[in-house]
């Protein structure tokens, strides 16, 4: 993200279905203080906002550099002109899109902390936990289903630690209960 462009931030995002794309309304923040409001209504067009002049100017900058690096990048010949209206949305929607994408990792991690609760998550070697995964219904993570893991799937399987919110190789995971394996078997 362009330097520039991490004095913003975008809070209080509400999102909601648009007639062409995500509708959203927020609260656009400069070094810490609110300055505006920004949205866009989902049927197509430009975003709205109600925002200082000098906060448009720099982000209509900062938007016009990127759009002209991405079409650089893609290798077409449509360059933003220093008077396009519409340049501040580019700099708006990597934004909107850096608070979108950490609110649906949080989401995310909240439902597989909710399904770790009841079941033990595990990917096999190879395999992308991002993508998806594996998972022991109804049984919780612990002991038995680690050793049980491990004996089905070896060393490659990497399991969902609910304690730590994380993936961890099997070898990690069971470390706290080597040793009681007969005791669990």
């Amino acid at each position: 993200m362009d330097k520039r462009l991490e004095k913003y931030q975008i809070k209080n995002l509400k999102t909601m279905r648009g007639n062409e794309g995500d509708a959203f309304e927020a609260s656009l923040y400069r070094a810490g203080k609110r300055i505006g409001v920004v949205w866009y209504d989902g049927w197509g067009g430009d975003y709205c906002y109600d925002i200082p002049a000098d906060a448009l100017e720099e982000l209509g900058a900062v938007g016009r550099e990127l759009y002209n690096a991405g079409c650089v990048e893609r290798g077409t010949e449509r360059y933003a002109a220093k008077d396009d209206e519409s340049v501040p949305d580019v700099a708006l929607e990597e934004i909107v899109r850096k608070v979108e994408e950490e609110q649906d990792r949080k989401r995310e991690a909240a439902r597989m902390r909710r399904q770790a609760k009841r079941d033990t998550l595990f990917v096999l070697e190879g395999e992308d936990e991002s993508e998806s995964y594996r998972f022991y219904r109804g049984v919780p993570y612990g002991a038995r289903v680690l050793f049980h893991c491990r004996k089905q799937n070896g060393e490659g399987v990497r399991v969902y630690v609910p304690a730590l919110d994380a993936w961890q190789p099997i070898s990690e995971a069971i470390a706290p209960y080597e040793g009681t394996e007969s005791q669990t078997a």
